[in-house]
């Protein structure tokens, strides 16, 4: 009789457990964990600041130097769907910017470019990154220079590269703040694309 008891109180806690378990891997307890995606909200000071920025911005086919590269806008533009380059081919659809860009190495060391280096910015204020899975089978690997081994520039290398960046649709005011490759110093420059 006790024997039937105890393995019936294993019963309901292994239940108990599994339950607890489920609810806890559902997000039934503690805060909401943080979604992937562009942030749609800007604060006022936020906004405030890219209007400044906005003013001191360059245009696109001028160069401009942030730490130890410099870079050119060469191309930009809206797109509403990114085709691999890959066979077979294979469309995805969205609201896009595309930018086209030469970067130099400047300094005396090598240097190693990541999509940290490049953040977009609408007219409100919403910053975008870069993200691996819209570039790295969107743009053929020589010019995939953010996401593959061709990052790496040594003293004096030149490159030119693409980037796409998904952003909210209807977004516009678009500009890039382009950086240096030391991550402990926040240092860039922006570049208004011009739409």
């Amino acid at each position: 009789m006790m024997r039937t008891v105890a393995s019936g109180l294993g019963l309901v806690a292994l239940g108990v457990a599994m339950v607890l378990g489920l609810l806890a891997a559902f997000g039934a307890f503690g805060g909401k964990a943080p979604q992937k995606g562009p942030s749609v909200e800007a604060s006022e000071s936020t906004a405030e600041t890219t209007n400044q920025q906005a003013e001191q911005a360059a245009a696109v086919g001028q160069t401009v130097t942030a730490g130890d590269v410099s870079w050119t806008v060469t191309d930009t533009g809206q797109e509403t769907e990114l085709r691999t380059y890959t066979f077979p081919p294979k469309d995805v659809f969205g609201s896009y910017v595309t930018m086209d860009f030469t970067v130099e190495n400047v300094s005396e060391e090598p240097v190693t470019l990541t999509g940290d280096t490049v953040t977009l910015f609408d007219g409100s204020g919403i910053e975008y990154q870069p993200e691996p899975d819209r570039n790295s089978t969107f743009v053929e690997p020589e010019k995939n220079i953010l996401f593959n081994e061709r990052s790496l520039l040594e003293p004096g290398d030149t490159r030119e590269g693409r980037v796409n960046f998904e952003v909210l649709p209807g977004a516009s005011g678009f500009r890039v703040l382009l950086g240096g490759t030391d991550p402990t110093v926040s240092e860039g420059e922006y570049v208004d694309l011009g739409f």
